[in-house]
């Protein structure tokens, strides 16, 4: 069973969520892994600082992990683990959902560098994409999703290389 499906900021910071956690009785849940989508403004790479007021991007897995089995973890049962069920990077210009967006050469970089943390730490279970598509430009001029792996017209951008090698 996956629970506390976090992503990096929140209303609810991840460290405060995780916290937070427990039953009635005061026991924490129980649960195989522990879902969180660590977006992220800088390349991944655990010697980074760590964030600051809670925030949890993909160089802090790490020391939430260890968080997340302190607080959540039971003795007598396996580590849970991270499921990191979305992760993107948006390119090619301002973007719907995220306030940044990086060149595509960058989007590789971090991918790699994502899977490489990913990888790195025993207590990460999978690493998930959550666009494969671009959205289409908008006729008016709003703002899309850019985080895709393809154009949205299909094309690839070098990224999904990375992805897909991951």
């Amino acid at each position: 069973m996956i629970g506390g499906n976090t992503y990096t900021t929140g209303d609810i910071r991840p460290v405060d969520w995780v916290r937070s956690m427990k039953l009635e009785d005061g026991r924490p849940p129980r649960m195989d892994e522990y879902g969180h989508n660590p977006f992220s403004l800088r390349e991944p790479d655990l010697d980074n600082r760590p964030s600051r007021d809670g925030v949890v991007d993909f160089s802090d897995l790490g020391r939430f992990s260890r968080l997340v089995q302190r607080r959540l973890g039971r003795p007598r049962y396996r580590r849970i683990k991270l499921f990191l069920s979305e992760y993107t990077i948006p390119t090619d210009g301002p973007d719907r959902e995220f306030n940044y967006f990086v060149p595509r050469s960058t989007q590789t970089t971090w991918i790699r560098s994502a899977f490489r943390v990913a990888r790195g730490l025993k207590s990460v279970s999978g690493l998930g994409w959550i666009h494969l598509y671009d959205d289409p430009p908008d006729p008016r001029g709003k703002l899309v999703v850019h985080g895709g792996l393809l154009t949205h017209d299909g094309q690839e951008k070098p990224g999904y290389r990375a992805f897909a090698e991951g």
